[in-house]
């Protein structure tokens, strides 16, 4: 007999003969969605927390798209040595159902058991409000662990170059610096193949003027700096949660003196690049998107009195099986 979801806390979701019987706690919105006529329960993580399988006597498996925390842009009030952040890694498990793009992975076991669920924060950086660039940080890693068996971990997005430090790798690879520091660094820190988490972010010119280097995406590299900033690279698009491209782990666009401000970041949240060559009044966010694992933008101002804030964005996750 299907246990209600008042007992206990269990839910059992069933279509025919599958049954799945299983608990969550935490950050997590748990609900159906039907596509192309198959209806599938659905779980995303916006913050850490369990998915507790109660039953499972049918053997159904779960599709699933895993993002990490992404890397920090770089922030400066007065030099464009500051590289775009790079997204966190970005997993992802389907089947042959065509519904998502090659996967390193076919489906996700659900075992008897209890997975815990970590969703990995965005790096933080920027420029203060009195003009003090801030230490950029690398994105967190996101997991999904399972007790007694295995553990799949994305890694976090690499911080942009930012003052005389520079880019560092990651999930995706943070950009290099416009003046300094400027090679990007290397993504797929996990080492996976033949699929990466992640891939390189883009270089800078080595100009004092001119521009800095995206960092990288989920499915593609940064761009280099040049007569305007890098891009950073586009994130991966995954169908699991609507049956439409959502996109995961873009990565932060760069900046440059007076060229290129507000340039997009890649598609899955990267933040925008931006400059800014007088003094402004309100804060400016380079940031990127939540749950979306995207870099944050590098951030350049010259004068000010109001802060940037170049943080990447947090990760995400997604579950999901057959009614």
């Amino acid at each position: 007999m299907a246990i209600r979801p008042a007992d206990h806390g269990v839910v059992a979701s069933s279509g025919g003969a599958a049954i799945v019987e299983y608990s969550t706690t935490g950050a997590v919105t748990d609900d159906t969605v039907v596509i192309d006529s198959v209806t599938w329960r659905r779980l995303k993580f916006t913050g850490s927390g369990t998915l507790t399988i109660v039953g499972n006597p049918n053997t159904i498996n779960a599709q699933a798209v895993l993002a990490a925390g992404g890397g920090a842009g770089g922030g400066h009030p007065s030099t464009v040595s500051v590289g775009g952040g790079g997204a966190g890694g970005v997993l992802r498990w389907s089947n042959s159902d065509g519904l998502n793009l090659s996967a390193p992975w076919d489906e996700m076991d659900l075992p008897v058991a209890v997975a815990t669920i970590t969703i990995g924060a965005g790096g933080t950086g920027g420029i203060s409000g009195t003009q003090v660039a801030q230490v950029s940080t690398s994105g967190t890693n996101s997991s999904i662990a399972w007790a007694g068996g295995s553990t799949f971990t994305a890694t976090g997005g690499g911080y942009g170059a930012y003052i005389s430090t520079a880019a560092t790798s990651g999930g995706s690879g943070g950009g290099g610096g416009g003046s300094a520091n400027t090679t990007g660094a290397s993504g797929n820190a996990g080492g996976f193949s033949p699929y990466p988490e992640g891939f390189l972010g883009g270089n800078g010119t080595g100009s004092f003027f001119v521009a800095s280097g995206g960092g990288g995406g989920a499915s593609e590299i940064g761009t280099n700096g040049g007569s305007t900033p890098g891009v950073g690279g586009d994130g991966y698009p995954d169908r699991t949660y609507t049956g439409s491209d959502i996109y995961y782990g873009g990565g932060g666009s760069g900046t440059g003196q007076g060229v290129g401000t507000g340039l997009a970041g890649g598609a899955g949240g990267g933040g925008s690049g931006k400059a800014s060559p007088v003094a402004n009044g309100g804060a400016y966010a380079c940031v990127g998107g939540a749950n979306t694992g995207g870099g944050g933008g590098a951030g350049y101002s010259v004068g000010g009195g109001a802060p940037w804030y170049t943080n990447g964005g947090s990760g995400i996750a997604i579950i999901r099986w057959v009614e």
